[in-house]
């Protein structure tokens, strides 16, 4: 079993799904209720949690309410100084491994060493921004070292930091400084956000840092000039990270980005961060397969198979960049930005015109792409036996991976299996679900995603009982017959899948024994 961390342990703890997974959900319990009278405990559950999720959408007061912090910034707690000296040191000599280099694109790590200094030993008053940053840096290092190291003391110092980052930001003034360390705090804090599952306060910290990085023209390229002499590497680095989030989140909550792509003058083919480009392809998907301005209808296939076919590409060419990336310190982290390119790509091929049959079925292509994510996130959850299963990295791992990109490829194999009964699509459905239960949870919220996923596959499970008898003995099925097990088709990502020549180069089928399979599927 998973380990869960305190930020999601308990019944009480809540997860911020996206749109399109609650609007996949409201399919389900209205085609239900309009099928068969009643509800039943399944069915009744699944209402609560759309009712649930729709609360969640606006800004979580919830977790004000229940700020606890100290009241002055002086009765902050930080770990002891002898230890965070050691764990800066040791990220300095570590720069290259994952959390290390994502960091450091939000500020250098020379940067954030004198920002800690700062509050170990003050000079003067520091404000709330530096404790934002600084505390949001060493919950990072703590955290990273405990991962390989094991010391439990780490991941309690980790934990530590995490709380004096929360509160700080809570703290966080209306108006505030338009700087680069601004913006670190900001795009620390809306990732924080969505560690916590709390997608609606990442946006309000990732809205208000893509303001400040537009009004200091972060966005324009080289002709800025900078008042404060920030290195124009890193405002690069720095606007592309929170580009990435903010594109991220767009699509996550349904909502127009912040950012007008046809304003940033940097090139993103010289960007090296390839979450900025898979940021850029989301943001895509957005504007030309899901906007409410995006026509779908016959007249637009052409137009919309053609932007499938260009995003596929450019997903599938950062699939093979990262698959490229062989590295044995950094390889639990590329599994997981593997689950999160091909679960684009999943999005993407669904969303290509089909011939708008009667079945509404995905596209084998599509189906592929989704059995390859369950895959790599069994390789994923298999590393986090040597990570020690730390509870942070597996919070962080779930809310970046399933949920800040809507997890598509569970929609898609739930659907195909309500159309053909595929055992082996049931074991994978089974398997990862079973994979989500945090082993120190006594109880689950309505809204964790292991309670959501158990609910959907009950839901299926009932649904393919039902049809039982008529499929053994009539296995002629007409069209309409085959249409009506399609009835949970994700509809809101469009489109009714399209064939397209290409995926099988990157992922056959067939090479796939899915652990899930063949063992047990909880990490213990």
């Amino acid at each position: 079993m998973l380990q869960s961390g305190p930020a999601t342990a308990g019944p009480s703890a809540q997860w911020e799904h996206s749109a399109h997974l609650i609007d996949f959900v409201k399919d389900i319990v209205e085609e239900r209720r309009k099928t068969v009278p009643g509800d039943s405990a399944t069915m009744a559950s699944l209402r609560r949690f759309v009712r649930t999720a729709e609360a969640q959408k606006g800004f979580p007061t919830s977790v004000i309410s229940k700020f606890t912090g100290p009241k002055q910034e002086e009765d902050v707690i930080l770990p002891p100084v002898e230890a965070t000296t050691a764990v800066i040191r040791w990220a300095r000599d570590h720069a290259q491994i994952g959390t290390m280099r994502w960091i450091s694109r939000i500020l250098p790590l020379e940067k954030f060493a004198k920002i800690c200094q700062k509050l170990y030993f003050p000079t003067g008053d520091h404000d709330q921004v530096d404790l934002v940053v600084g505390n949001g840096y060493l919950s990072y290092m703590f955290s990273e070292h405990a991962n390989l190291s094991g010391l439990q003391e780490h991941k309690d110092y980790g934990h530590c930091c995490r709380s004096n980052l929360r509160n700080a930001l809570l703290r966080l003034p209306l108006l505030l400084k338009p700087c680069m360390e601004t913006i670190a705090a900001l795009t620390i804090g809306a990732a924080s956000a969505i560690e916590s599952s709390q997608a609606a306060m990442a946006w309000s910290f990732i809205s208000a840092a893509s303001s400040l990085c537009i009004t200091l023209r972060y966005h324009r390229g080289p002709a800025s000039d900078d008042p404060h002499g920030v290195p124009q590497a890193d405002q690069e680095r720095l606007f592309w990270t929170l580009y990435a989030i903010d594109k991220a989140l767009s699509l996550r909550l349904g909502r127009l980005s912040n950012i007008c792509d046809s304003e940033v003058l940097l090139p993103i083919d010289q960007c090296e961060i390839r979450e900025a480009k898979l940021g850029r392809i989301q943001g895509q998907i957005y504007e030309q397969l899901h906007s409410p301005q995006t026509p779908n209808n016959a007249t637009n296939d052409k137009q919309r198979n053609s932007a499938v076919q260009v995003l596929a590409e450019a997903t599938r060419d950062l699939i093979r960049q990262t698959n490229a990336e062989i590295s044995n310190i950094r390889l639990v982290y590329l599994k997981a930005e593997l689950v999160c390119q091909s679960s684009v790509l999943t999005w993407i091929l669904h969303a290509a015109p089909g011939q708008r049959d009667a079945t509404h079925s995905s596209s084998d292509e599509c189906v592929a792409a989704a059995r390859s994510v369950f895959q790599f996130h069994a390789e994923f959850l298999g590393m986090a036996r040597f990570l020690k299963n730390d509870p942070f990295l597996i919070q962080r791992y779930m809310n970046w991976a399933l949920l800040n990109i809507p997890f598509v490829p569970f929609n898609i194999l739930l659907t195909r299996t309500l159309q053909q009964v595929d055992d082996a699509n049931i074991a994978r459905r089974e398997g990862f679900t079973n994979s989500l239960q945090l082993k120190t949870d006594l109880g689950q919220g309505i809204t964790h995603p292991h309670s959501l996923y158990k609910l959907l596959c009950r839901a299926a499970q009932c649904y393919i009982d039902e049809h039982t008898q008529s499929r053994t003995y009539d296995p002629t099925l007409t069209e309409n017959d085959v249409a009506e097990f399609g009835e949970f088709e994700f509809r809101h990502m469009g489109g009714d899948g399209h064939t397209t020549p290409g995926w099988f180069d990157l992922y056959n089928t067939d090479q796939y024994l899915d652990p899930w399979m063949n063992e047990g599927s909880m990490i213990r």
